[in-house]
């Protein structure tokens, strides 16, 4: 695939090279799935395009974004389309675009109707105040909602499990986690940290 086509992607450089035959081992070893390359090859053929997200949740360093952008450039090489990769905070600036911005951000619009999304590192405190958490809740929430209403799927990461005591749920959005719940096609643990 070309570099320069995945960089309009938002494929960060150092995931450019990733596909998901190179990840059959590791994706055993981290989710401890056995039947995790039949679920894959289901979704990236066919639940995708039922509005249908795979969740990817664990600790850093578990593999999770490496797995999911692995799953993106598989399913642009397959369908010949374009798609994005993509953080909580880009889609927000893409909404509500900053004048003061030094790179241009794509149009919101067009990350909502890519045929295919990763939507990357859900909830991170680190770029998501608590102040800010309802606004940011109501943009991601309005995303995974025009995407589900439009059958466009995807793969999102993050640390937190949708449900539970260290959640989505219970640490930013009952709502957002309320939609992801309805529309997954699978909520995996990735539990192995990959230098183990």
């Amino acid at each position: 695939m070309n570099k320069d086509l995945q960089k309009v992607f938002g494929i960060p450089v150092h995931y450019q090279d990733y596909r998901l035959k190179d990840f059959k081992k590791v994706a055993e070893k981290v989710t401890s799935i056995k039947n995790i390359s039949e679920v894959l090859k289901q979704f990236i053929d066919v639940d995708y395009q039922d509005g249908k997200y795979l969740y990817f949740w664990g600790k850093d360093t578990t593999c999770k974004t490496a797995f999911a952008t692995a799953i993106l450039n598989t399913w642009i090489i397959r369908h010949k389309k374009y798609s994005y990769f993509v953080t909580p905070d880009i889609l927000i600036k893409a909404k509500y675009p900053d004048d003061n911005d030094i790179y241009p951000i794509i149009e919101f619009n067009r990350l909502a109707d890519a045929p295919f999304i990763v939507l990357d590192d859900l909830y991170n405190d680190s770029y998501i105040s608590e102040k800010s958490k309802n606004f940011a809740a109501n943009i991601i929430d309005e995303f995974l909602q025009y995407r589900k209403n439009n059958n466009l799927g995807g793969v999102i990461t993050s640390k937190f499990s949708l449900i539970g005591d260290n959640s989505i749920n219970n640490n930013f959005s009952r709502r957002v986690a309320s939609t992801i719940l309805r529309n997954s096609s699978g909520s995996f643990e990735f539990k192995v940290d990959i230098n183990d």
